[in-house]
């Protein structure tokens, strides 16, 4: 476009504008977090704009989000789908209390979710909902004992988190029905069936994972000699699972990541496994953005939101922080000063989920508005 205008109109920006694009967002930021410690290339910059997947708004602020890898000792841990179901509970439980205390201006619906994205060979992502689990139930075949548990787990699963399976005032039905049991052999296959989307989009979708600690708890408990297993899984030294924790500029990474760890080991002290121990066995080495409120009364962000109008995409009032995380974070970490707004097309109801798009017309909306965005600030026009 800068091209074009030069072309047609002679527009020359009057200062140089840098492009960033990076790598490894997704994993970490490493691509921003390269960019952002170059010294030489950070000194010619005088602001920032992260573009991201932001229903076409602008943003000053971000909710944070850290995930978490669980290496379960299998050595120590003889029954790794009850601890992996055990576990998630009591993330889940720690994530309430970190919702109930995330009181923030910016963020009035609370963007705080926990989100179980992988368990042994199912799920994809950390940040990407678990939709599918299959577990295996060995040595207990009767299926007229087991499936009375199993609904009466699946009930305490929807009275807290919603029913799925059927169309609500806000939000449509996702899923067909919680699970099937099916005979295979000597043992029984619970699947549990839910559905997947971007952990911000989680209480859109159906946690497979959430529901099949539910049950699988609840099984464990009803019947002592059950032995469940999740189906697919091989191997013989540790039992892998991720997820993702989010949380607002109310608390502090460091925080998180305790908290987490503490949740933990109130679990992985039950099979001998110390405090000491937790730290090696949940890691959050990946993705680890910090919560950030800067300043929206600042030139960048009054010609974002002006420009993008313009463009017929209306901004909302009064100014919110955008309720998900990405790189906006690292440069805000190393530059607190430094204008800074997140914005773009797209919606994060899409993102990570199966029909994951980006409307073609939002794109170039917001493309000619950070054009003009930019020209307006180089004070080219």
């Amino acid at each position: 476009i800068l091209s074009e205008l030069n072309a047609e109109f002679s527009v020359v920006p009057a200062a140089e504008m840098t492009f960033m694009f990076v790598i490894e967002e997704e994993t970490g930021g490493n691509g921003s977090l390269s960019l952002a410690l170059d010294s030489e290339l950070m000194t010619a910059v005088d602001a920032l704009i992260v573009l991201e997947c932001c229903d076409n708004q602008a943003y000053p602020a971000n909710r944070g989000a850290l995930w978490y890898r669980a290496e379960l000792p299998l050595d120590k841990i003889n029954a790794p789908a009850l601890a992996a179901s055990e576990l998630v509970l009591a993330l889940e439980d720690e994530g309430r209390k970190i919702y109930d205390e995330s009181e923030h201006p910016m963020f009035p619906d609370r963007p705080v979710q926990t989100c179980h994205g992988i368990q042994g060979p199912w799920g994809e992502h950390p940040s990407r909902v678990c939709g599918y689990v299959e577990y295996r139930i060995a040595g207990f075949t009767d299926r007229a004992a087991l499936v009375p548990v199993i609904e009466a787990a699946v009930a305490k699963y929807t009275k807290r988190y919603g029913d799925k399976t059927v169309d609500s005032a806000d939000l449509p039905a996702v899923v067909d029905h919680h699970f099937d049991l099916e005979e295979d052999g000597a043992a029984l296959i619970l699947k549990v069936l839910g559905s997947t989307g971007h952990m911000a989009a989680v209480h859109l979708n159906d946690g497979a994972l959430t529901k099949g600690a539910y049950i699988v708890t609840d099984l464990c408990s009803a019947f002592t000699d059950i032995e469940i297993s999740v189906a697919g899984f091989d191997s013989d030294d540790v039992f892998v699972m991720e997820g993702g924790q989010s949380f607002l500029p109310v608390h502090v990474i460091r925080d998180i990541k305790t908290r987490m760890k503490d949740a933990g080991h109130v679990v992985l002290a039950k099979y001998g496994i110390s405090r000491d121990e937790v730290d090696g066995i949940i890691t959050m080495d990946k993705l680890h953005n910090a919560a950030f409120c800067s300043d929206s009364d600042t030139a960048l962000f009054d010609m974002s939101r002006k420009n993008l109008e313009a463009k017929g995409l209306k901004q909302q009032l009064p100014v919110r922080g955008w309720g998900a995380s990405c790189d906006s974070r690292i440069f805000w970490e190393e530059y607190p000063e430094m204008p800074i707004v997140t914005a773009g097309s797209g919606t994060l109801d899409d993102a990570h989920a199966d029909g994951e798009k980006v409307n073609l017309g939002d794109l170039c909306s917001n493309t000619g508005a950070f054009v003009i965005t930019a020209l307006e600030f180089s004070g080219t026009i």
